[in-house]
């Protein structure tokens, strides 16, 4: 093994380790105003004011050293790097319409994005919450809250826990209880003896007849 690939490999994992969180803004096209507004309070304005004109649908904006090499630019979907952005966030994602309409190559991209080992705000711009969105699927939220907008939204923090880096968080974070499921194993055992118990009684039910 050559000398530097240990050197290497540490690097990759320093990098990983000092990254900064992703955001991902998102919500129906209607509120794209409220959107873009509150996407300009992490990008320069400079860069802002192409966000309106673009054609894509998943807008991805890195800061200097940081590009997913696994996700490919598109028609659809357009990854720009070297972008100062605030806050030390290494990733803001700005998706123009709800995930519903994507199709099955943004909803790839989106899917990976979710699955980050970064610290995750998924800042969902719509009055109503939605009961169970994909993020809920694919990332481990823990917490939601909400930012300061004209439009209703809903934010979750989601994957590694840090301290909030969001502007202008209105709340304190609320926990997100989790439904803890049975292991398989735990079910059979507990549908067995449910079982057992139900030809138990009728055991007993038909002694005491014969009686």
């Amino acid at each position: 093994m050559p000398s530097f690939y240990p050197i290497f490999i540490f690097l990759l994992f320093l990098s990983s380790c000092l990254a900064g969180p992703t955001i991902i803004i998102t919500g129906p096209a209607e509120n794209n105003e409220a959107k873009i507004e509150y996407l300009g309070r992490y990008l320069p304005q400079a860069v802002l004011k192409n966000v309106a004109s673009t054609e894509s649908d998943i807008l991805i904006y890195n800061r200097v050293g940081n590009r997913d090499t696994l996700i490919e630019d598109s028609n659809k979907v357009q990854q720009l790097g070297g972008v100062f952005l605030e806050k030390n966030v290494s990733t803001v994602v700005f998706i123009r319409d709800k995930y519903e309409y994507l199709n099955a190559e943004e909803l790839f991209v989106l899917e990976h994005l979710l699955r980050t080992d970064r610290s995750l705000s998924v800042v969902h711009f719509e009055e109503k919450a939605e009961s169970s969105p994909i993020w809920l699927e694919h990332s481990d939220c823990f917490a939601t809250g909400t930012v300061d907008s004209k439009i209703g939204n809903t934010v979750y923090f989601c994957n590694k826990e840090t301290d909030s880096v969001l502007n202008e968080i209105l709340n304190e974070r609320i926990p997100i209880d989790k439904v803890v499921s049975l292991p398989s194993s735990s079910f059979f055992f507990a549908n067995a003896a449910s079982k057992k118990y139900r030809i138990d009684k009728k055991k007993v039910c038909k002694e005491e007849t014969d009686l």
